[in-house]
């Protein structure tokens, strides 16, 4: 029996299996069509309103976004609308893609009892299945990064004298750099990994034409660069919200020297998609030995991008973690689970119970996490049904303010709800100067009927932003309506209250 359960799990129908699964997991979540978020608001604003020229220029609302991104995204909106469905094909197409090339990788660079284990990890990776389904460029990077491994993959395992693998490599590097920021570390890893191992084995000619490729590549990045990249870079705002994720070197104090481990095991989660750190932080070690045997070679091209992402990061030039760091979701995965048949070798079939359990425990929470979300898919922030609660409400002579944290979200569904964004108020934005949201408050005194509405509320110093308005204005008026939409249900967002609406009289003050 357990043999015969062995020989499914290593079986082709299976791995289709997992596939299947993956695909319906990432299906359920695009068709569920939740609100877009701030972030994805901000940069639907850009997508919506320009042509393809117009996409060369710098975003509003200091987005980025690599170019080859924003122009599939624009022909996916030129033929299908301004709705969330056509901003979030790219991404969505993206994410079922890379089911399919990461299977390939898998089987380039793992041993074949490790495939299974590999794919079924990044099947349900609750990272990767909701970034398919976000209108921003992290899935299609996840994409990106997975088909230069999988071409440096084919280099490695083909006779490399062949000219169409050499033109695959080379132009499928250049081409990258345009579709993905990522792409740029995966390619630097891959290019000293073999470049490294065909020098050192004196093999002359691939050192020649693999030192050529990366001349290419560099030519291409660079021409992107000076191009169009180098004025879309975010300014000094962007580079302080991430300040925590770039990493401290040298470590000059206790808490710089914590970082690099509170990292280490945090990456396992997020982007990792793996609650119990500890345990996928030893498979990803236990991987990497296994690999480090007959196959540096291919460990050297999976984890050098790693450390490529993490020099950048030493030089404030792009932050380590979060959804940033999403395509090397994969390469972890794929340690992982090369970690996983080391430990059955190691352990053997006197201790097979163990094994089992640590299996369990891997895939437990995963394969929890993904049928929950089945059941009920991931939101973030729904402002979508408070737009639409506004619009059903709303008076003629009644006021609007808008929070700034809710800015972008209703500037792109008001008018799918028949709302003139220009005719509401726009709050400021003034973290721990409190008086000047205050001035905003006496503002809107005198008038019977005051909505504001709430979304991606900051909360700082212990001051929650939302109550603190909340708070002035019951005691300012009285609150006649209110209505709270659902907020995000993912384990690695800030956001867990959802956008608000309040309607209140503030003709005069209570007492009079």
């Amino acid at each position: 029996m357990n043999k015969s359960i062995q020989q499914f799990i290593n079986s082709k129908k299976f791995l289709w299996l997992i596939i299947g699964i993956g695909i319906i997991l990432r299906l359920v979540q695009y068709l569920f069509n939740r609100s877009l978020w701030l972030d994805e608001a901000a940069l639907a604003s850009s997508i919506i309103s320009r042509d393809f020229a117009g996409l060369l220029q710098p975003l509003d609302f200091a987005q980025t976004a690599p170019v080859g991104f924003l122009m599939l995204t624009r022909l996916a909106v030129e033929m299908g609308g301004g709705g969330e469905y056509a901003l979030r094909f790219v991404p969505f197409i993206s994410g079922i893609l890379a089911l399919f090339v990461f299977w390939k990788v898998a089987e380039i660079y793992l041993t074949p009892k490790a495939v299974p284990f590999a794919v079924g990890l990044f099947t349900i990776s609750t990272p990767l299945i909701y970034f398919s389904s976000e209108f921003k460029q992290y899935s299609t990077e996840v994409l990106v990064a997975l088909l230069l491994l999988w071409q440096a993959g084919q280099m490695q395992t083909k006779d490399y004298h062949k000219t169409p693998t050499i033109i695959g490599l080379a132009a499928a590097g250049a081409a990258a750099v345009w579709f993905s920021f990522s792409a740029v570390f995966v390619l630097a890893g891959i290019a000293m990994g073999m470049i490294f191992f065909a020098w050192t084995s004196q093999q002359k000619e691939m050192t020649g034409w693999l030192t050529l490729i990366a001349f290419i590549w560099a030519a291409s990045f660079i021409a992107y660069y000076f191009l169009l990249l180098k004025k879309m870079i975010p300014g000094q705002a962007a580079e302080q919200y991430w300040e925590t994720y770039f990493m401290p070197f040298p470590p000059l104090s206790f808490e710089q020297i914590k970082w690099y481990t509170t990292t280490f095991f945090r990456i396992f989660e997020y982007p990792g998609g793996l609650k119990l750190t500890g345990l996928a932080a030893l498979g990803f070690l236990c991987g990497c030995y296994s690999l480090s045997g007959k196959q540096k070679d291919k460990l050297f091209i999976l984890i050098l991008p790693i450390f490529v992402t993490l020099i950048a990061s030493t030089f404030h030039k792009y932050p380590f973690g979060g959804r940033l760091i999403l395509f090397l979701a994969p390469v972890l995965i794929l340690c992982i689970a090369q970690g996983i048949v080391y430990i059955q070798e190691k352990l053997g079939v006197a201790n097979r119970f163990i094994y089992v359990l640590i299996i369990v425990f891997l895939f437990l929470q995963p394969c929890l996490s993904a049928g929950q979300y089945l059941m009920k898919p991931r939101t973030v922030e729904e402002i979508r049904s408070v737009v639409e609660y506004l619009a059903q409400h709303k008076q003629n002579d009644d006021l609007v303010y808008i929070y700034y944290g809710a800015e972008k979200g209703f500037a792109y569904y008001a008018p799918r709800f028949r709302l003139n964004p220009q005719t509401a108020i726009p709050g400021i934005k003034s973290r721990q100067k409190w008086d000047n949201y205050l001035q905003d408050i006496n503002k809107l005194t005198g008038h019977k009927r005051v909505w504001l509405l709430f979304s991606h509320v900051h909360s700082d110093d212990g001051v929650h932003e939302e109550k603190f308005f909340t708070y002035h204005l019951d005691r300012a008026g009285q609150r006649l309506d209110f209505f709270r939409a659902s907020g995000g249900s993912l384990p690695f967002d800030d956001y867990k209250e959802g956008p608000a609406i309040y309607l209140y009289d503030l003709s005069k003050r209570k007492g009079q």
